[in-house]
C-alpha cells in the first residue's frame, strides 16, 4: 500500500482504493444487484472472465456510500443506480481513481495515479454515472 525508499515514501494506487473504501466501516451494508456484461483477459495462457462492473453499498445516516469499479481495460460504461423504497439522491460527490491500465506510482513520480474530484449528477430515485476504463469512484450521495 506504500513504498519507502530511505527517507522517501509513496502511496500505491491500492493504498489509495483502501483509503476510498474506508467509509463503508461503520456503516449498515446495503444489498446491491449488478447487472454488468464481462471483459475478456488472458492470465496464465488460459482465457479468464470477469464482470466489468461491481461495487457496494453502505448508509450512514442520511448518507449513501456507494463503490464502483469499471474492470475494462479500454471501455468506459455507464451505470444506472436505482433507488429503492422510496429513497431519493439530492446531491453527491465523488473520487474517481483511473488511468492507463499499466500507470503506476514511482519515487520519480509519486502522483502518476491519484483519486481525484469527479463530477457525478446523483438526484432523484435513478441516476446514471460513467465510470472510465480501469477505475475505482468512490461516492457520498446525501438522501432526502
Amino acid at each position: 500500500m506504500i513504498l519507502t525508499q530511505e527517507e522517501k515514501m509513496l502511496v500505491t494506487p491500492t493504498g489509495y482504493v483502501y483509503e476510498m473504501y474506508a467509509p463503508h466501516q461503520g456503516g449498515t451494508s446495503l444489498r446491491t444487484v449488478i447487472e454488468s456484461d464481462t471483459a475478456t483477459y488472458t492470465a496464465g495462457g488460459k482465457q479468464q472472465q470477469v464482470a466489468t462492473v461491481s461495487g457496494s453499498a453502505s448508509r450512514t445516516g442520511k448518507v449513501l456510500f456507494l463503490t464502483l469499479t469499471n474492470a475494462h481495460a479500454t471501455d468506459a460504461v455507464e451505470v444506472t443506480v436505482d433507488l429503492l423504497g422510496g429513497a431519493q439522491a439530492v446531491g453527491g460527490a465523488a473520487r474517481i481513481l483511473s488511468g492507463e491500465i499499466h500507470a503506476h506510482n514511482t519515487f520519480d513520480a509519486p502522483e502518476t495515479l491519484t483519486p481525484r474530484p469527479y463530477a457525478i449528477d446523483a438526484t432523484g430515485a435513478s441516476f446514471v454515472i460513467t465510470l472510465p476504463p480501469a477505475s475505482v469512484l468512490a461516492a457520498e450521495i446525501a438522501l432526502g
